[in-house]
């Protein structure tokens, strides 16, 4: 990639010249991959989340935080 150096007042600032390539995996493939690896994890994050917000429950606090 090509890139343009502009001197300004505060120092020098890079700006590309070049519009970004994007490939066939970030244009395609990554949102549906990450979907499927959110899928594939669920089974097991979700019971984790669950036993741990019920935990905190019987331990006498909120399992959800609030500020």
């Amino acid at each position: 990639m090509f890139v343009q150096q502009q001197l300004l007042a505060d120092g020098p600032a890079y700006v590309s010249t070049v519009a970004p390539r994007h490939g066939f995996y970030r244009s395609s493939l990554k949102r549906p991959l990450d979907l499927l690896l959110v899928l594939m994890v669920l089974p097991v994050v979700l019971p984790l989340v669950l036993v741990l917000a019920l935990v905190v429950l019987i331990d006498g606090g909120n399992p959800n935080y609030h500020m």
